[in-house]
This record gives structure tokens, sequence and C-alpha cells, in this order.
């Protein structure tokens, strides 16, 4: 299930702004680097793939911030 409404996290999974979240916190399990984009890499757990059914199957979560302030999936 994606994010309809408007804003920044439109059009991406329901988890999103879970993981968002959890790195602001500066819970992110790792942080790589596209050129000077970092990514914020988050690692999906049995409980979070009950919680929200898009991370069936995904073993991680990769976030970034694009240059107009828009949350995206890597």
């Amino acid at each position: 299930m994606s994010i309809e409404r408007l804003g920044k996290f439109e059009g991406e999974g329901n988890y999103v702004p879970y993981y968002w979240e959890i790195g602001l916190d500066g819970g992110a399990d790792d942080e790589i680097y596209s050129g000077d984009t970092p990514i914020w890499v988050f690692k999906v757990t049995p409980e979070d793939r009950e919680e929200f059914f898009g991370l069936k199957g995904k073993r991680v979560v990769k976030l970034w911030e694009d240059e107009q302030g828009f949350v995206r999936e890597w």
C-alpha cells in the first residue's frame, strides 16, 4: 500500500514514515552514500513484516531525501 496524500512521503510505501522517524532519532542500522547523498539502511524484522504488508520479501529498507525534501526508497 502506498501513501496517496500529498506530502513528504507521497507515493511511497506506508512503512516509509515509520522508518524515516526511526532514522531521525538516530536509529538507522547503517548509513551509506551515493555521491554526497546519505542513504539510511534499516534491517527489516519479522515483526516489521507482520505490521507492514509491503515489506514482505524485503530484508532491508534504504531511504534518502531528495533535493525537494521528498523521502524516497532507494
